[in-house]
């Protein structure tokens, strides 16, 4: 029985909804003002984060595959967003899970603080994105099957459903993972 436990506290099951973004749908919101991440604003992430992230986003720009964006409120960073690319001719695994197709890009990790959220600042940020780090891309996201606001966001953004994406994962990596397609 142990034994059974200790399995269960390190499997995890993921399920995800995967989109293609079809037509970047404008939302601006004049409140907020976006900003490449760089080693300049990096900390800029403590305004709602824990310093983890911060030394994850600092790998993320050392690895120089990825981009990301803050947006601000009143001078606090309130949303962040990262893309990774996808620049060769073969598919490539990106953020432990994904099969990025050639001159693709995927979004991930993106976060609006609690106070801020229901007020469209992850749309606004989807389509700062879009339009400011994914310009010529294919463009991917995906987020979690139970994320009702994200999913309603991303698909008002201009993106297509196109598969559920489940991973079994041992320890944070994906061991085995299925794909449901969608008509």
């Amino acid at each position: 029985m142990k034994i059974f436990r200790i399995l269960k506290s390190l499997i995890s099951i993921k399920k995800t909804i995967t989109f293609k973004v079809v037509e970047a749908i404008p939302h601006e919101l004049p409140f907020i003002v976006f900003k490449n991440i760089t080693n300049h604003n990096l900390e800029d992430v403590e305004d709602f984060r824990d310093t983890q992230y911060m030394s994850t986003f600092r790998k993320f720009l050392e690895n120089n595959d990825r981009k990301g964006l803050y947006g601000y409120y009143k001078g606090r960073c309130v949303v962040h967003g990262w893309v990774v690319y996808n620049t060769t001719f073969k598919t490539k695994k990106v953020c432990g899970y994904f099969q990025l197709p050639p001159k693709s890009c995927f979004i991930h990790f993106c976060n609006v603080t609690e106070y801020m959220r229901g007020k469209g600042i992850y749309k606004a940020l989807l389509y700062q994105i879009y339009n400011r780090l994914c310009k010529g891309y294919n463009i991917y996201i995906d987020t979690g099957k139970n994320n009702i606001s994200a999913l309603k966001a991303i698909k008002a953004s201009g993106a297509k459903r196109i598969f559920q994406h489940i991973t079994v994962n041992i320890r944070s990596h994906c061991i085995i993972s299925f794909k449901k397609k969608y008509e």
